[in-house]
Protein backbone atom coordinates (compact mmCIF):
# COMPACT_ATOMS: atom_id res chain seq x y z
CA UNK A 1 0.00 0.00 0.00
CA UNK A 2 1.75 3.12 -1.28
CA UNK A 3 0.98 6.43 0.45
CA UNK A 4 1.97 9.64 -1.29
CA UNK A 5 3.05 11.63 1.74
CA UNK A 6 3.75 14.81 -0.25
CA UNK A 7 0.21 14.75 -1.62
CA UNK A 8 -1.16 14.19 1.87
CA UNK A 9 0.80 17.16 3.21
CA UNK A 10 -0.71 19.36 0.47
CA UNK A 11 -4.21 18.13 1.33
CA UNK A 12 -3.76 18.73 5.06
CA UNK A 13 -2.21 22.14 4.41
CA UNK A 14 -5.18 23.14 2.24
CA UNK A 15 -7.59 21.83 4.85
CA UNK A 16 -5.93 23.87 7.57
CA UNK A 17 -5.57 27.08 5.58
CA UNK A 18 -8.48 27.15 3.14
CA UNK A 19 -11.28 24.72 3.83
CA UNK A 20 -11.62 23.72 7.47
CA UNK A 21 -13.46 26.86 8.55
CA UNK A 22 -15.81 26.59 5.58
CA UNK A 23 -17.32 23.39 6.95
CA UNK A 24 -16.94 23.43 10.73
CA UNK A 25 -16.89 26.21 13.29
CA UNK A 26 -14.09 24.62 15.28
CA UNK A 27 -12.85 21.31 16.61
CA UNK A 28 -11.79 20.22 20.07
CA UNK A 29 -9.47 17.35 20.93
CA UNK A 30 -9.82 15.22 24.05
CA UNK A 31 -7.23 12.67 25.17
CA UNK A 32 -4.57 14.58 23.29
CA UNK A 33 -1.85 13.23 25.59
CA UNK A 34 -2.66 9.73 24.30
CA UNK A 35 -1.17 10.64 20.92
CA UNK A 36 2.33 11.18 22.30
CA UNK A 37 4.90 8.43 21.95
CA UNK A 38 3.17 6.75 18.99
CA UNK A 39 5.38 7.98 16.17
CA UNK A 40 7.41 4.77 15.82
CA UNK A 41 4.49 2.39 16.46
CA UNK A 42 2.05 0.64 14.15
CA UNK A 43 -1.40 1.81 15.18
CA UNK A 44 -4.87 0.38 14.66
CA UNK A 45 -7.39 3.22 14.96
CA UNK A 46 -11.00 1.98 15.40
CA UNK A 47 -13.58 4.79 15.33
CA UNK A 48 -17.29 5.42 15.13
CA UNK A 49 -18.58 7.07 11.96
CA UNK A 50 -21.02 9.99 11.73
CA UNK A 51 -19.97 12.03 8.70
CA UNK A 52 -17.85 11.96 5.57
CA UNK A 53 -15.89 14.71 7.30
CA UNK A 54 -14.58 12.09 9.78
CA UNK A 55 -12.27 10.86 7.01
CA UNK A 56 -10.68 14.30 6.75
CA UNK A 57 -10.68 15.57 10.32
CA UNK A 58 -9.22 12.57 12.18
CA UNK A 59 -6.26 12.13 9.78
CA UNK A 60 -5.73 15.91 9.90
CA UNK A 61 -5.42 15.80 13.70
CA UNK A 62 -3.04 12.83 13.54
CA UNK A 63 -0.92 14.64 10.96
CA UNK A 64 -0.86 17.83 13.05
CA UNK A 65 0.53 15.74 15.93
CA UNK A 66 3.36 14.45 13.78
CA UNK A 67 2.01 10.92 13.39
CA UNK A 68 2.67 9.01 10.16
CA UNK A 69 -0.27 8.75 7.74
CA UNK A 70 -2.42 5.65 8.05
CA UNK A 71 -4.45 3.81 5.47
CA UNK A 72 -8.21 4.32 5.79
CA UNK A 73 -10.90 1.80 4.93
CA UNK A 74 -13.59 3.77 3.11
CA UNK A 75 -16.79 2.99 1.24
CA UNK A 76 -16.57 2.56 -2.51
CA UNK A 77 -19.09 5.41 -2.85
CA UNK A 78 -16.18 7.77 -2.11
CA UNK A 79 -14.21 6.40 -5.05
CA UNK A 80 -15.92 8.79 -7.46
CA UNK A 81 -15.06 12.23 -8.81
CA UNK A 82 -14.42 14.67 -7.17
CA UNK A 83 -13.97 12.78 -3.87
CA UNK A 84 -11.44 10.33 -5.25
CA UNK A 85 -9.23 13.30 -6.11
CA UNK A 86 -8.94 13.94 -2.37
CA UNK A 87 -9.34 10.48 -0.84
CA UNK A 88 -7.44 8.49 -3.44
CA UNK A 89 -5.42 5.33 -3.42
CA UNK A 90 -2.31 7.52 -3.24
CA UNK A 91 -3.43 8.64 0.22
CA UNK A 92 -3.76 5.08 1.45
CA UNK A 93 -7.51 4.63 1.02
CA UNK A 94 -8.87 1.08 0.79
CA UNK A 95 -12.20 1.32 -1.02
CA UNK A 96 -14.67 -1.37 0.01
CA UNK A 97 -17.89 -2.26 -1.81
CA UNK A 98 -20.04 -3.10 1.19
CA UNK A 99 -23.04 -3.86 -1.03
CA UNK A 100 -21.17 -6.74 -2.67
CA UNK A 101 -20.27 -8.16 0.73
CA UNK A 102 -23.68 -7.76 2.32
CA UNK A 103 -26.01 -8.33 -0.65
CA UNK A 104 -23.94 -9.87 -3.42
CA UNK A 105 -23.79 -13.50 -4.51
CA UNK A 106 -21.08 -15.86 -3.32
CA UNK A 107 -18.78 -15.00 -6.24
CA UNK A 108 -18.90 -11.21 -5.86
CA UNK A 109 -18.66 -11.45 -2.06
CA UNK A 110 -15.59 -13.69 -2.32
CA UNK A 111 -13.94 -11.35 -4.84
CA UNK A 112 -14.47 -8.34 -2.58
CA UNK A 113 -13.17 -10.14 0.52
CA UNK A 114 -10.06 -11.26 -1.40
CA UNK A 115 -9.48 -7.63 -2.44
CA UNK A 116 -9.77 -6.48 1.18
CA UNK A 117 -7.36 -9.20 2.27
CA UNK A 118 -4.78 -8.13 -0.32
CA UNK A 119 -5.14 -4.46 0.65
CA UNK A 120 -4.68 -5.13 4.38
CA UNK A 121 -1.77 -7.44 3.54
CA UNK A 122 -0.12 -4.50 1.74
CA UNK A 123 -0.75 -2.20 4.72
CA UNK A 124 0.93 -4.61 7.13
CA UNK A 125 3.82 -5.49 4.83
CA UNK A 126 4.42 -1.77 4.25
CA UNK A 127 4.57 -1.09 7.99
CA UNK A 128 1.60 1.31 7.84
CA UNK A 129 -1.06 2.06 10.43
CA UNK A 130 -4.73 1.43 9.72
CA UNK A 131 -7.84 3.48 10.53
CA UNK A 132 -11.20 1.71 10.45
CA UNK A 133 -14.76 2.90 10.91
CA UNK A 134 -15.95 -0.26 12.60
CA UNK A 135 -19.62 0.43 11.88
CA UNK A 136 -18.95 0.37 8.17
CA UNK A 137 -21.21 3.18 6.98
CA UNK A 138 -22.29 6.36 8.71
CA UNK A 139 -24.81 6.31 11.51
CA UNK A 140 -28.05 7.79 10.18
CA UNK A 141 -29.88 7.81 13.50
CA UNK A 142 -27.08 9.04 15.75
CA UNK A 143 -26.63 5.68 17.48
CA UNK A 144 -23.10 4.37 17.58
CA UNK A 145 -21.28 1.03 17.59
CA UNK A 146 -24.42 -1.13 17.60
CA UNK A 147 -23.09 -3.66 15.11
CA UNK A 148 -19.33 -3.16 14.51
CA UNK A 149 -17.84 -5.22 11.70
CA UNK A 150 -15.34 -7.91 12.70
CA UNK A 151 -13.89 -8.53 9.24
CA UNK A 152 -11.34 -5.69 9.39
CA UNK A 153 -9.84 -6.50 12.83
CA UNK A 154 -9.83 -10.17 11.81
CA UNK A 155 -7.87 -9.53 8.63
CA UNK A 156 -5.51 -7.10 10.34
CA UNK A 157 -4.58 -9.48 13.16
CA UNK A 158 -4.26 -12.35 10.71
CA UNK A 159 -1.85 -10.49 8.45
CA UNK A 160 0.37 -9.38 11.34
CA UNK A 161 0.68 -13.01 12.49
CA UNK A 162 1.11 -14.46 8.99
CA UNK A 163 3.86 -11.99 8.14
CA UNK A 164 5.66 -12.73 11.41
CA UNK A 165 5.80 -9.08 12.38
CA UNK A 166 7.10 -7.89 15.74
CA UNK A 167 3.87 -8.00 17.78
CA UNK A 168 5.26 -5.55 20.32
CA UNK A 169 5.18 -2.75 17.73
CA UNK A 170 1.39 -2.86 17.35
CA UNK A 171 -1.01 -0.79 19.43
CA UNK A 172 -4.63 0.22 19.30
CA UNK A 173 -6.03 3.71 19.88
CA UNK A 174 -9.81 3.92 20.02
CA UNK A 175 -11.46 7.10 18.73
CA UNK A 176 -14.87 8.70 19.23
CA UNK A 177 -16.08 11.62 17.16
CA UNK A 178 -19.14 13.84 17.53
CA UNK A 179 -20.56 17.01 15.98
CA UNK A 180 -22.74 19.62 17.66
CA UNK A 181 -25.44 20.62 17.01
CA UNK A 182 -25.37 18.22 14.03
CA UNK A 183 -23.21 16.81 11.25
CA UNK A 184 -22.63 18.63 7.97
CA UNK A 185 -24.96 16.19 6.18
CA UNK A 186 -27.79 16.38 8.72
CA UNK A 187 -30.19 18.64 6.74
CA UNK A 188 -30.07 16.21 3.80
CA UNK A 189 -29.52 12.96 5.68
CA UNK A 190 -33.07 11.65 5.29
CA UNK A 191 -32.85 12.11 1.52
CA UNK A 192 -29.41 10.45 1.45
CA UNK A 193 -30.77 7.54 3.48
CA UNK A 194 -33.79 7.19 1.19
CA UNK A 195 -31.70 6.98 -2.00
CA UNK A 196 -28.97 4.79 -0.50
CA UNK A 197 -28.80 1.57 -2.48
CA UNK A 198 -31.61 2.78 -4.80
CA UNK A 199 -30.35 5.58 -7.00
CA UNK A 200 -26.68 6.39 -6.55
CA UNK A 201 -26.57 9.75 -8.42
CA UNK A 202 -29.12 11.29 -6.03
CA UNK A 203 -27.53 9.56 -3.01
CA UNK A 204 -24.19 11.16 -3.88
CA UNK A 205 -25.81 14.38 -5.07
CA UNK A 206 -27.43 15.16 -1.74
CA UNK A 207 -24.14 14.51 0.06
CA UNK A 208 -22.33 16.89 -2.27
CA UNK A 209 -25.13 19.44 -1.84
CA UNK A 210 -24.70 19.25 1.94
CA UNK A 211 -21.02 20.14 1.67
CA UNK A 212 -21.53 22.81 -1.01
CA UNK A 213 -24.17 24.61 1.07
CA UNK A 214 -22.44 24.21 4.42
CA UNK A 215 -20.46 27.47 4.10
CA UNK A 216 -23.78 29.41 4.10
CA UNK A 217 -25.40 27.40 6.92
CA UNK A 218 -24.69 27.26 10.64
CA UNK A 219 -21.50 25.29 11.03
CA UNK A 220 -21.14 22.43 13.51
CA UNK A 221 -18.35 22.07 16.04
CA UNK A 222 -16.48 18.78 16.05
CA UNK A 223 -15.27 16.88 19.11
CA UNK A 224 -12.70 14.09 18.84
CA UNK A 225 -11.76 11.91 21.81
CA UNK A 226 -8.67 9.67 21.67
CA UNK A 227 -8.43 6.74 24.07
CA UNK A 228 -5.33 5.43 25.79
CA UNK A 229 -3.03 3.29 23.61
CA UNK A 230 -3.19 -0.43 24.35
CA UNK A 231 -0.95 -3.27 23.12
CA UNK A 232 -2.32 -5.58 20.45
CA UNK A 233 0.18 -8.35 21.19
CA UNK A 234 -2.21 -10.62 23.09
CA UNK A 235 -5.00 -10.11 20.54
CA UNK A 236 -2.53 -11.00 17.75
CA UNK A 237 -1.17 -14.11 19.45
CA UNK A 238 -4.65 -15.44 20.20
CA UNK A 239 -6.09 -14.14 16.92
CA UNK A 240 -8.86 -12.77 19.10
CA UNK A 241 -10.46 -10.45 16.56
CA UNK A 242 -13.84 -10.77 18.26
CA UNK A 243 -12.33 -9.72 21.59
CA UNK A 244 -10.61 -6.76 19.92
CA UNK A 245 -13.84 -5.69 18.21
CA UNK A 246 -15.86 -5.91 21.42
CA UNK A 247 -13.20 -4.05 23.41
CA UNK A 248 -13.07 -1.27 20.81
CA UNK A 249 -16.87 -1.12 20.69
CA UNK A 250 -17.25 -0.57 24.43
CA UNK A 251 -14.34 1.86 24.62
CA UNK A 252 -15.57 3.96 21.70
CA UNK A 253 -19.02 4.11 23.29
CA UNK A 254 -17.43 5.25 26.57
CA UNK A 255 -15.30 7.86 24.81
CA UNK A 256 -18.36 9.06 22.91
CA UNK A 257 -20.32 9.57 26.12
CA UNK A 258 -17.57 11.95 27.27
CA UNK A 259 -18.15 14.21 24.26
CA UNK A 260 -21.86 13.60 23.71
Amino acid sequence: MSINEKKLERIFSDLNKKYLKKFIENYFIFGEKNLSGLKDKRIFYPSNHLSHFDSFLIPLILNNHGLPPSSIIAGKNLDVWPLNKIISRETGAIFVDRKKIEEGNMKTKKEELIKIKKSVEDVVSGGKSLMVFLEGGRSYDGKIMESPKERYPKEYLSQILNQNKDKGEYFGVNIAINYKPHTIEKPFLEAVKFFKGKFFPLYLGFDILAFLTQPIRKKPTAYVNFGEPYPLKEFIEKQDYRGLTNFAKEEVKRLYEEIK
